[in-house]
């Protein structure tokens, strides 16, 4: 009887044993089985399978732009990432879902696979506008910001001559500062380029308008550019404004009378060429590097004189630009009223600026018109004869000239600027052949502290001096 007890005992424990080391749930995390397919005898138990969706991608109109195409199938659950880009001139419009009419406008933008899926991909036409921050004054435009992203265009940049329908005449400071691109085309509406306009912004090649006139300072500083052909409109370049490593050729027009310092500093260009004859007195002595070979023209311009630099007007007239002639040496100077064929009519902006060696002036009864500054600071000027002709003459006309004693402003004109003589004229007597100041005159064309002497109160003796009645006898 104990025996049979001891049997049934030990096989009980062997039972529980086996029972213990069955698997639960046909296998452990770490080891799972792998079931064999329905109808392979050993069990039903069916696999595991992943199911697969298709993505289909389609650019509406191929020539606005591309894609990453990743069109194909895709497990359930996969995340894929679409990039479009963009061609020049135009923009990323969306990513739209043909069958759930969804429209995505992420770019990059990962979508998860979860279902058959089909993307039309939308570009958009970028507007002139978008691509420069700009503000308008007295219905000009001022670009002051260029936006250089991936999608605006290929580095090739083209200036709009127009925004909102308005000139864009300026191309502000820094405005394409640090921009990263190949080649810009200035249209001619632009007169002005500020300082640092360029600064920095990685150019090889510029194209140029017919109608600038101004280069500021460091505008074109540190980019690549090889080949500089300046245009015939241009009249002023600033300090270092090309200044750069890469120049091998450079032409400078008759135009260009102003050049600052190191305009053309630390390049080594094989060649610099003018139409000047010789170096114009408003070329700083430092304007190019040292070492740089000038080719000087060596026929006579139609727009030069031995003294003098001319810019043709639109009647086919000649303005005085600026001044050739002796700058330290005293000179007794008579402005010619005719140059080639050409009549002489007006003396231009900034003209004779700051031309110390001049000491007397005959303006020629041909000439109408004395500009802004013509005679700014020329210290040492003591008489200039204006004709009767003379219908205007601009701000600051002789501001500066403190040595100046006596002028007399004839009948003929009908618009001063305000500030034409300087408070510090202390030798000058101002004889007016009009008995009171006309409406177009500016309300401080003549500082209080200078004497006027209106029609009545001066006479002219035998030799054409005027004088004050009150100093007659």
């Amino acid at each position: 009887m104990k025996k049979i007890k001891l049997l049934i005992t030990i096989l009980i424990l062997f039972v529980c044993f086996g029972c213990a080391n069955i698997p639960s749930g046909g296998g452990d995390e770490e080891n799972p089985p792998i079931y064999p397919y329905p109808g392979d005898g050993e069990t039903e138990n069916p696999p595991v399978i992943t199911p697969k969706y298709t993505l289909t991608l389609h650019v509406v109109n191929d020539e606005e732009g591309t894609i990453d195409d990743v069109s194909g199938d895709y497990e359930y659950g996969k995340s894929v990432t679409l990039i479009a880009y963009p061609n020049p001139g135009y923009m990323f419009g969306d990513w739209h879902d043909t069958s759930g009419f969804v429209a995505v406008s992420d770019n990059p933008y990962t979508l998860v696979i979860t279902k058959n899926i089909n993307i039309d991909v939308h570009f958009m036409l970028i507007p002139e506008d978008d691509h420069y921050e700009y503000h308008i004054i007295d219905e000009k435009v001022e670009i002051t910001k260029y936006i250089n992203s991936s999608f605006l265009d290929d580095g090739n940049v083209v200036i709009p001559s127009t925004i909102e329908g308005y000139p864009v005449t300026t191309i502000g400071y820094m405005a394409f500062s640090l921009a990263g691109i190949y080649s810009v085309t200035i249209p001619s509406s632009v007169t002005r380029i500020e300082e640092r306009g360029f600064y920095l912004s990685s150019l090889n090649k510029i194209i140029f308008g017919d109608s600038l006139t101004y280069v500021g300072g460091e505008a074109f500083l540190g980019n690549n550019i090889v080949h500089l052909n300046l245009p015939s409109s241009l009249t002023e370049i600033g300090v270092s404004a090309f200044s750069g490593k890469y120049l091998e050729d450079i032409y400078i027009p008759i135009s260009v009378i102003k050049i600052g310092e190191r305009a053309f500093g630390d390049n080594f260009p094989q060649t610099i060429t003018t139409e000047h004859m010789k170096k114009p007195v408003f070329w700083a002595y430092n304007w190019k590097n040292i070492n740089c070979e000038v080719i000087w023209s060596t026929t006579q311009n139609d727009l030069v004189s031995d003294e003098l630099i001319f810019s043709l007007n639109s009647d086919n007239t000649l303005s005085v630009a600026s001044y050739y002639g002796e700058y330290y040496t005293l000179v007794d100077l008579v402005v010619p009223s005719l140059h080639k064929g050409k009549q002489v009519t007006k003396i231009g902006y900034r003209g004779f600026f700051n031309c110390t060696g001049l000491k007397t002036v005959v303006i020629p009864s041909s000439i109408t018109s004395i500009g802004e500054e013509a005679f700014y600071y020329c210290h040492r000027l003591i008489s200039v004869e204006l004709s009767s002709n003379v219908t205007s003459i601009g701000q600051r006309a002789f501001y500066g000239c403190i040595n100046l004693i006596s002028i007399i402003l004839p009948s003929s004109l009908v618009e001063v600027g305000n500030s034409v003589f300087s408070y510090d004229s202390t030798y000058l007597s101002i004889y007016c052949e009009a008995d009171t100041a006309p409406e177009g005159w500016g309300l401080d064309w003549a500082n209080e502290l200078l004497v006027v002497y209106w029609n009545g109160e001066w006479y002219l003796d035998e030799a054409g001096v005027p004088h004050p009645f009150e100093l007659a006898d």
